[in-house]
C-alpha cells in the first residue's frame, strides 16, 4: 500500500519534468535557427573588430561623430556629404566604447543581424519556406554582404535592417490588401519612418523607398476598384507612409535652420551629392570595379532568377515587389556612377530573399538545397578571405595605423597633413586636422574638390605653406589617382624643408613620415629607420585632441581642443 502512494506522489513530478523537457526542447527547436544564424553572423565579422582601417570612410564617420560629441555639429567643421544618422551611430559609437572603431564594428554586426532576422522572417511570411529556410535566408544575406563592405562600420550595413523592416511592414500590408482589408495606419507609419530613417543614413535608399511605397499605392487602387470598402483608411495610411518617411529628414533640416545653417546643411547634403554623381572615375577603372561587383552578386542571381521563373500566377505580386526590390537597389548603386562596392550592397538583400526561396521553396529536395547552401556559403567565405588578404598585401597589416600613430605621438608634433594616407592618424595621434576637407582624395583629386566646390590645389597649397610639423605619405604615389601638380606641390615642399624620419613597410606600398626641419631638430633625421617589424600596441588609444598651433588654420578638431 505505501509503495502504490509513493508511486501516486512520484507520478505527477515525473509528468511536470516531462513536460518540462518537452516544452525546453521546444523553445529550443524554434531559436535553433535564429541562435545559429547570430552565431554565424557574429562569428564572420569579429576578426574584423581589430583592422584599425577597413574602409578609408570610417575614418571620417569617426572624427565627425566625435566632434558632434563636442559640441561642433557635422558639416559645420570637418564636411562631407552624407546624411546625420551616419555620423550620429559613430558618435554613440565614441559614447559607449573606448575603443570607437571596435565598438562601431559591433554596431555594424549587430544591425547585420537585425536584417538578416528580419529577411529570414520576410522569407517564411511571404516566401514559401520554413524556419531552417528563413536562417538560410540569412546566412546568405550575411555571407555575401561581407564581400561588398559588410565588414566595416559602412553606411549601408546600417540602414540594411531599416529597409528590411520597412519591406516587411509594407508587404504585410499589401497582403491585407489584397485579401480585402482595411490596412493598419499604425504599421504604415512605422514602415515610413524606419525607410525615412535609413535616408538619414544615406539618400540613396530614396530608389527602394519610392518603390515599396507605390507598391502599396497599386495595391491600395486595386483593392478599391474590386469594390472593397477601404478607400478611407487606405488613403490614411498613405499619407501616414509618406509624412513618416520625409519626418526625419524635415527634422534634420529644421536642426540645421534653427543653428542658422540651412543653407549649409543643404549645400552638403544635396548640391553636393549632385555635383558627384555627375562625375566619374577613368573607364577603366569603373571597368575593374564592376566585375568585382558582379563576382559577388554573380552566386546569388542565378537562384534568385529561378525564383522569378517559377513562381504561381496567384502568388505574382511577391516575386514582382523583389524584382522592383532588386532594380531599384542596383538603379540606387549604377546612380552615383562610381560603382564603390558598398554601393551595391542593398542589392544582396532581395537576392538572398529570392536564392533562399528558390534553394529551400516547398518543391526542392532536401539533399540538393542543403549542398546548394553549403555551396554558396563555401564560396562567399573563400571569396571573403580572398577579401582580407589581398587588403593586407596591399595596405599592410591590421595595425600598421596604429603602430604608425604610436611613433608619430612621440616627436610631440601639433601639427600634421596626411597626403595619401589613412585619415585615421588624426583620430590616433590626436593632432588636428589642418583643413576641414578630411579625406586625402578631397585635397589631391578635382573630381572630389569639384563637388565640393571649392580650389583643390589652392587648399593643398594653404596646407603646406602653413609649415606643418609631420607629413605623411603613402608611396609610390598612384599617377592615376593624383594628379601631377599636387605631386608636384608635394615633392618641391618636402625637398625645401623636410627630412624622411620613418618608412613603414606596408604590403605592396611604403608609408613614408617627414619630419619639418624646423620641429625635427640637430640629426633626428640623420638615418632614417625603416620600421620592418614593430609590435603592434595593446590595444588603440585615442588622445585628446591637441591644441592647433599659432600658425594654423583653426579646424573641426581644433575646436575639440580643452
Amino acid at each position: 500500500m505505501n509503495s502504490f502512494v509513493q508511486a501516486q506522489a512520484i507520478a505527477p513530478r515525473a509528468d511536470v519534468f516531462s513536460d518540462f523537457l518537452a516544452a525546453l526542447v521546444g523553445v529550443l527547436n524554434r531559436c535553433a535557427p535564429v541562435l545559429l544564424l547570430a552565431g554565424l553572423v557574429f562569428a564572420l565579422r569579429l576578426p574584423s573588430f581589430s583592422f584599425d582601417v577597413i574602409n578609408v570612410d570610417e575614418s571620417v564617420y569617426h572624427l565627425m561623430g566625435q566632434a558632434w560629441l563636442h559640441g561642433t555639429p557635422p558639416h559645420l567643421g570637418i564636411v562631407d556629404n552624407k546624411p546625420l544618422g551616419l555620423y550620429g551611430l559613430h558618435a554613440i559609437a565614441g559614447l559607449l566604447f573606448t575603443d570607437p572603431i571596435a565598438g562601431a564594428r559591433l554596431l555594424a554586426a549587430i544591425a547585420t543581424f537585425a536584417a538578416a532576422w528580419l529577411l529570414s522572417r520576410l522569407a517564411q511570411t511571404f516566401l514559401g519556406v520554413n524556419r531552417w529556410g528563413g536562417m538560410v535566408c540569412g546566412l546568405l544575406f550575411s555571407g555575401y554582404a561581407i564581400l561588398l563592405g559588410g565588414d566595416a562600420s559602412q553606411g549601408p550595413v546600417f540602414y540594411a535592417p531599416l529597409l528590411a523592416g520597412g519591406a516587411l511592414l509594407i508587404m504585410t500590408e499589401i497582403a491585407a490588401l489584397k485579401a480585402g482589408k482595411a490596412p493598419s495606419v499604425a504599421k504604415l507609419g512605422a514602415a515610413g519612418l524606419l525607410l525615412g530613417l535609413s535616408l538619414q543614413i544615406k539618400y540613396v535608399t530614396v530608389f527602394e523607398s519610392v518603390a515599396f511605397g507605390l507598391f502599396y499605392l497599386h495595391a491600395a487602387w486595386q483593392a478599391d476598384r474590386r469594390g472593397a470598402n477601404i478607400r478611407a483608411p487606405a488613403i490614411l495610411g498613405a499619407l501616414v507612409l509618406i509624412a513618416g518617411g520625409l519626418a526625419p529628414t524635415l527634422a534634420a533640416i529644421g536642426y540645421y535652420a534653427a543653428l542658422g545653417q540651412g543653407a549649409t546643411f543643404m549645400f552638403y547634403s544635396f548640391t553636393a551629392n549632385a555635383t558627384r554623381a555627375m562625375t566619374h572615375d577613368p573607364f577603366p577603372v569603373l571597368a575593374s570595379r564592376v566585375g568585382l561587383i558582379l563576382f559577388a552578386l554573380a552566386p546569388l542571381m542565378a537562384p534568385s532568377f529561378e525564383y522569378l521563373r517559377m513562381r504561381a500566377p496567384q502568388e505574382r505580386w511577391v516575386p514582382r515587389f523583389m524584382a522592383a526590390w532588386f532594380a531599384m537597389a542596383m538603379l540606387g548603386g549604377i546612380a552615383q556612377l562610381q560603382f564603390a562596392d558598398h554601393y551595391f550592397y542593398e542589392a544582396v538583400l532581395p537576392l538572398a530573399l529570392m536564392a533562399a526561396a528558390a534553394i529551400h521553396g516547398a518543391a526542392a529536395p532536401r539533399r540538393r538545397a542543403a549542398v546548394t547552401t553549403f555551396l554558396l556559403l563555401g564560396m562567399a567565405l573563400t571569396g571573403y578571405v580572398g577579401v582580407r588578404s589581398l587588403g593586407v598585401d596591399n595596405n599592410g597589416g591590421k595595425h600598421m595605423p596604429s603602430i604608425v600613430a604610436r611613433d608619430i605621438t612621440t616627436t610631440g608634433a601639433r601639427s600634421m597633413y596626411v597626403f595619401n594616407s589613412h585619415t585615421l592618424l588624426h583620430l590616433l595621434t590626436g593632432i588636428p586636422l589642418p583643413t576641414k576637407y578630411p579625406l586625402a582624395d578631397h585635397l589631391i583629386r578635382d573630381i572630389n574638390a569639384e563637388s565640393f566646390g571649392f580650389d583643390g590645389p589652392k587648399e593643398m597649397a594653404r596646407v603646406l605653406a602653413n609649415d606643418q610639423d609631420v607629413i605623411v605619405v603613402s608611396r609610390p604615389i598612384n599617377p592615376e589617382a593624383v594628379s601631377a601638380d599636387r605631386r608636384k606641390l608635394l615633392e618641391d615642399k618636402l625637398a625645401a624643408s623636410y627630412c624622411l624620419w620613418r618608412q613603414y613597410p606596408a604590403g605592396a606600398h611604403h608609408v613614408d613620415v617627414y619630419l619639418l626641419h624646423g620641429f625635427a631638430g640637430q640629426g633626428a633625421c640623420a638615418a632614417p629607420v625603416t620600421v620592418a617589424k614593430a609590435e603592434p600596441p595593446r590595444e588603440r588609444t585615442f588622445p585628446a585632441p591637441l591644441a592647433p598651433r599659432k600658425n594654423s588654420t583653426p579646424t573641426l578638431l581644433a575646436r575639440l581642443a580643452p
